[in-house]
């Protein structure tokens, strides 16, 4: 019989950070993915020899000392990944299809202050005071700090307001407003319903330092991986979960489609909360706690390209570039077909023998998932030529906007790849391909809140829904999660100490 201490329900980063810490404190752990690829949206995958990201484009606060570094300490990561510095006055590049200007986001607060105040020198004491909130932001955060302390009324300060209402206070200045809001692809933020601290919290690791992978993010899952099974951890691939069978009040076991069983004390989904609820038993999912969570609001979708150019053609560029089509970055998902895409985020791939060409380039614009809802349920790379038209037709809209920005670049480019919402949807298996799980609204932060618990006894929840998206927001997560078995303090004590 397959008996655990924890059974940990898909292979995402979030999963597999949860999964190291108890297996290296040493509890029996299993994880069961149902694809037949480990790490959710940290994938890899090739195309004619350039490897491309699923998720996980670059990170931020990895400089030594600051916090992902000190994570990657813990998880012994830091001496395997392989990393590359961005551009410390530029790591990401705004601009707008309305303006000839180009505007840089620095590392180091000061930094920051300085480079956007060369666009903005009447508004030096406006850029200067935005830099200082974001950095004491970050410091409010006990977790992003390796604190169990809260400051209570700190923190609510900027989980109770919303991130539209802050930036327009600050300045008149549309523009500006904008050149502060100009990555908010990173957090799909919505004016009127995202909470400053979602802006704050990753904005402020970015500045600290920024960096990408060379050889792409899926080293991460295979270096965890490695890591947990030294531990005696297990991992599996093709493992799809389909119920949580219980006894009394509690999961006895998991179930496979294939009829495997896996029974533990304590159960992890890594998993979105719905598609989890809805392995349980349905008497037990009627309640108001699991109507609630399963009917939270996701962040939209993706639609992204996968460029190959050509030898010696197109320069790497060690930055990334943020290029709206006006003078209004905010996300809306009641976009006409007619004005997509508003918005785009194009980096190109580090190269991996160090050259100044880049192999290829990754452009994202973020998509409604009912634009492709209807082929729901169809098999990858099998779909109707009614699909595969549509997504022929978007590919063409997104490079003439990627045109746009970067003159002459088709004839750079060898080949182009895309992936739609509903790709997104089956290879991470996130609920409506959501690029960032459920949203954040500040108007419903009680309702909407995922906590690590729930109501379910043995039941617990990890990844990008439970605190925030991306790998220093699901890390935390993960320290969330894991502390319900081993304590806060102590694994504070431990990640501090280096161990």
């Amino acid at each position: 019989m397959n008996k655990y201490d924890i059974v940990i329900i898909g292979s995402g980063l979030g999963g597999l950070k949860t999964a190291y810490i108890l297996a290296k404190e040493g509890l029996s752990v299993c994880v069961l993915e149902q694809g037949d690829q480990f790490g959710g949206a940290i994938q890899n995958f090739k195309r004619e020899g350039v490897v491309f990201d699923t998720g996980a484009h670059y990170v931020g606060a990895l400089d030594q000392g600051q916090l992902l570094h000190r994570f990657f300490n813990y998880f012994d990561l830091n001496s395997r990944v392989n990393v590359k510095r961005l551009d410390q006055d530029c790591f990401d590049k705004i601009s707008f299809g309305d303006d000839d200007k180009q505007y840089a986001h620095a590392m180091g607060f000061d930094n920051f202050t300085e480079k956007i105040s060369l666009a903005f020198p009447k508004e030096r004491e406006i850029v200067s005071r935005y830099a200082k909130d974001v950095k004491k932001m970050g410091d409010a955060f006990p977790l992003f700090n390796m604190s169990a302390t809260s400051a209570v009324e700190e923190v609510g300060k900027y989980t109770k307001t919303s991130l539209s209402d802050y930036i327009s206070s600050l300045t008149p200045n549309k523009r500006l407003q904008n050149v502060f809001l100009g990555s908010n692809l990173l957090y799909t933020g919505e004016e009127n319903k995202t909470p400053l601290y979602v802006h704050g919290l990753i904005t402020n690791s970015y500045i600290q330092s920024s960096y990408r992978f060379v050889g792409g993010s899926g080293q991460l899952a295979e270096f965890l991986i490695d890591s947990i099974r030294s531990f005696g951890g297990i991992v599996l691939k093709k493992k799809k979960v389909v119920k949580l069978n219980m006894k009394g009040s509690r999961i006895s076991h998991a179930e496979t489609d294939e009829g495997e069983v896996f029974f533990a004390d304590h159960f992890i989904s890594n998993v979105h909360p719905k598609p989890t609820f809805e392995m349980l038993p349905a008497d037990i999912t009627k309640k108001v706690y699991f109507r609630r969570v399963s009917s939270i609001e996701n962040t939209v979708s993706v639609f992204s390209l996968y460029i190959v150019f050509k030898k010696n053609k197109f320069k790497y560029l060690n930055y990334n570039v943020y290029h709206h089509r006006n003078n209004d970055v905010w996300t809306s998902k009641k976009y006409n077909l007619s004005d997509w895409p508003k918005s785009l985020l194009f980096l190109t791939q580090p190269p991996e023998n160090g050259g100044e060409f880049a192999d290829g380039a990754t452009v994202m614009s973020l998509m409604n998932y009912s634009e492709f809802e209807k082929w729901e349920g169809t098999e990858i790379e099998k779909r109707p030529d009614d699909y595969n038209e549509l997504k022929r037709i978007r590919e063409e809209r997104l490079l003439d906007f990627v045109e746009e920005r970067f003159p002459g670049i088709r004839e750079s480019i060898q080949s182009v790849y895309s992936s739609t919402p509903l790709t997104y949807k089956d290879y991470t298996a996130t609920a409506e391909g959501a690029i960032y799980g459920v949203t954040r609204d500040f108007n419903a932060q009680s309702r909407n809140a995922i906590m690590t618990n729930t109501k379910v006894p043995n039941l617990y929840l990890t990844g990008q829904n439970v605190n925030l998206h991306g790998v220093l927001g699901v890390g935390v997560g993960a320290l969330m999660t894991a502390s319900k078995f081993l304590g806060m303090d102590y694994l504070l004590k431990k990640m501090s100490d280096g161990e």
